[in-house]
């Protein structure tokens, strides 16, 4: 299962990580902002996606608003379950 963690702290997300490796998970894809998120996503299409509501540059809200509106993944996103 691939994760996407999305956090402008690198703390927060080195956090996360940590967490998820204790349970076995250890395909991470990271980005710092809303705007990057979206770039990886559409290349790496991630399973999951984790992420922070306040960050510079796009925020969270933006970023699921945006991702929902790509029809690349859009389409993607019906047969993983989110969005």
């Amino acid at each position: 299962m691939k994760i996407m963690l999305v956090d402008d702290s690198d703390t927060q997300r080195r956090l996360q990580k940590n967490i998820l490796k204790k349970h076995g998970l250890e395909d991470f894809v990271e980005a710092a902002n809303g705007q990057e998120a979206i770039e990886k996503a559409t290349s790496q299409k991630p399973d999951i996606i984790l992420l922070d509501w306040n960050m510079p540059v796009m925020d969270g809200y933006t970023m699921a608003t945006k991702l929902r509106e790509n029809q690349e993944l859009k389409k993607y996103s019906h047969h993983h379950g989110y969005l």
